[in-house]
């Protein structure tokens, strides 16, 4: 049958996997943004950086290009953003426009902060419904960028997951995704041509498991938020993943939905699924009160806000090709009239009311 030759083929493969050096688990994949436009920025700054602004754009998800890749200028040391990296926990996270709630998020999703959590992004007032589907084509993306972990894990956990991407994406979207994932040959990019041809016919096993699998699964919805809760973190676990990161970014006006969304903060994270919920400063502070988990006020010192811009400038350099032996220099040597023009730097703080 056509489910014993897969067997076979599966114990092939696995032998082979016993040859092959592990392969990245890296994720989410590096994601090539637009690039920052280059805006008519004048005085030292502009000189340095060949008139690439780096502070031009009003919002972070218009400066993807300049956070990440290609200039990655995220400034990563933060002490509010390394806590929130390393903290396991559930928490409310505000603070006033412009203070970088959405950076931070953008950073923890982006950034590939721990391999042992799964990130998952989500901007506005989802529904729960929406949050549900948005965790589960994450874990789908990553499954389908890593189809050899297909091999590794046992018929039971393929099934679950299986079960899983059908209920929750349509069976047929899944199989489409699994067809458009089994032509993309990015995942093989690094390779020898040895490890190619191995890493090629490891794929192309876990694929056809996979569809097998989908193929066969039964439809049947959970019975319950709990018993979604449970398969998550179970397929969570058997694609190596300890939890869920999931980074809730709201606009203002948005009390309403985020009280709805309190109760599950611990509910979901005795699954292993941490959300982060990232509020206007008004709202933070309401629901900081009633919550039963970590709020922290995201604010700035004047320390901060300078290592955070001397970073990015010294990335910003680097990616436009300016003098970046001479804004180095300066960098390094704290050399601030040489840097900023006359009262530039006071401006700067004075605007972003001490938030960049």
């Amino acid at each position: 049958s056509a489910r014993s030759e897969l067997l076979k083929e599966l114990n092939i493969a696995k032998k082979n996997l016993e040859k092959t050096p592990s392969r990245s688990r890296d994720w989410p994949p590096q994601r090539s943004h637009p690039s920052p436009p280059r805006l008519p920025f004048g005085g030292k700054i502009g000189d340095l950086l060949g008139s690439a602004d780096p502070f031009e754009v009003k919002h972070p998800q218009d400066e993807m290009g300049v956070l990440f890749d290609p200039a990655n200028a995220f400034w990563r040391d933060h002490p509010i953003f390394r806590k929130m990296r390393d903290r396991e926990s559930p928490e409310i996270v505000f603070g006033p426009t412009g203070c970088g709630r959405t950076a931070f998020a953008l950073g923890l999703a982006e950034g590939n902060e721990r391999e042992d959590s799964l990130p998952v992004y989500v901007a506005g007032q989802p529904s729960v419904r929406e949050i549900q589907n948005k965790i589960v084509q994450e874990m789908l993306d990553f499954t389908f960028a890593r189809p050899h972990l297909l091999i590794e894990i046992g018929r039971h956990e393929r099934a679950l997951l299986a079960q899983l991407f059908s209920i929750g994406i349509g069976k047929d979207k899944t199989l489409a995704s699994l067809d458009t994932a089994r032509r993309d040959e990015s995942r093989l990019k690094g390779a020898d041509d040895a490890q190619r041809d191995l890493w090629a016919r490891e794929d192309g096993s876990g694929f056809r498991l996979f569809e097998q699998d989908i193929l066969e699964c039964a439809m049947t919805p959970w019975a319950d938020e709990g018993a979604w809760l449970g398969s998550i973190e179970r397929c969570a676990r058997s694609l190596g993943f300890a939890r869920v990161l999931v980074l809730l970014d709201a606009p203002t006006d948005c009390e309403a939905w985020a009280r709805s969304l309190l109760p599950r903060l611990r509910l979901w994270a005795a699954a292993s699924i941490t959300i982060k919920l990232f509020l206007p400063q008004t709202e933070g502070k309401r629901l900081a009160r009633l919550a039963d988990v970590i709020s922290t006020s995201l604010i700035w010192s004047d320390a901060d806000l300078d290592a955070m811009a001397h970073y990015r400038l010294g990335q910003v350099a680097q990616w436009a090709g300016g003098l970046v032996t001479e804004i180095t220099y300066v960098i390094a040597d704290n050399v601030y009239t040489d840097l900023f023009d006359a009262g530039v730097y006071d401006k700067f703080i004075a605007g972003a009311q001490r938030n960049p």
